[in-house]
């Protein structure tokens, strides 16, 4: 299992060949498994979009998805063209949030990089990343992801996932253990990592705050450093700020998503 929080600089290739994470998985689960969790040991999603699927056009507005009374909420921007397949932000708020709290933050700027956000709420007040992004958390989060597939045209080239401090901190994990699904990984103020396999190879944007209070600088650079010698693509933005949602570091990050990791 991989842990990173202020350990020493190591190569995913050595990582790989002492047993800490695995590219060799086990297939994938019956779909009627989406949902329960114990089906999410080791944190792999289940949920994927169906190639070539047109669902009548859903409304454009922000809305529950009716999952459990802790939800998450679908965006859809108004002014997005859905004749074509679009991209998706999966968003995870920070600790003692809930799924509306990061939604309300990121929402402006979604619709003017023209995405589609499902922002979901973790099932107690934060993310359970002891043992990577396992149990009740993947799995609500992977009934959320079929709910969304099931209802909007996805672009399986441009499915990000999103994360706010403790949200960053699973983020990272769950971008790892799933980079065959996700293309994109977006981090403000990360804490940690914790995955139990690594899959894929996706993009990944830190933000980090020079006077953050919440985790230091230090130890989000050196996560950094960590991913890029894992062979992950890096882009790492500081800024002048706290513990945030950089606005700047929001516009650049959604921005280099939707083209496909090019810079603007």
């Amino acid at each position: 299992m991989i842990r990173i929080a202020d350990m020493p600089r190591l190569s995913r290739r050595t990582l790989l060949a002492g047993g800490l994470a695995a590219i060799a998985l086990p297939a994938l689960a019956q779909s009627s498994m989406i949902g329960n969790p114990e089906a999410y040991a080791g944190g792999r999603l289940r949920a994927r979009i169906i190639p070539g699927f047109h669902p009548p056009e859903p409304e454009r507005l922000t809305r529950p998805l009716g999952l459990e009374a802790r939800d998450a909420f679908l965006f859809i921007p108004a002014s997005l063209d859905l004749s074509q397949p679009v991209p998706l932000v999966l968003a995870l708020h920070g600790a003692g949030q809930a799924a509306a709290d990061l939604l309300g933050q990121i929402d402006r700027e979604a619709s003017r990089a023209g995405v589609v956000v499902v922002s979901v709420s973790s099932r107690a007040s934060t993310w359970d990343l002891s043992a990577g992004p396992v149990g009740p958390d993947a799995a609500f989060i992977d009934q959320a992801l079929q709910t969304v597939f099931d209802q909007v045209a996805i672009d399986p080239k441009r499915l990000a996932v999103l994360g706010m401090s403790d949200g960053a901190s699973y983020a990272l994990s769950t971008g790892m253990v799933n980079g065959d699904l996700f293309t994109d990984v977006i981090a403000f103020a990360p804490v940690r990592f914790v995955a139990p396999t690594s899959q894929g190879q996706p993009r990944f944007y830190v933000s980090s705050g020079r006077r953050d209070m919440g985790t230091s600088y230090a130890n989000q650079r050196n996560m950094v450093r960590q991913l890029e010698g894992f062979g992950y693509p890096v882009r790492h933005h500081a800024h002048g700020g706290g513990h945030i949602v950089d606005r700047d570091g929001l516009r650049e990050s959604l921005t280099r998503f939707v083209a496909g990791g090019v810079a603007p």
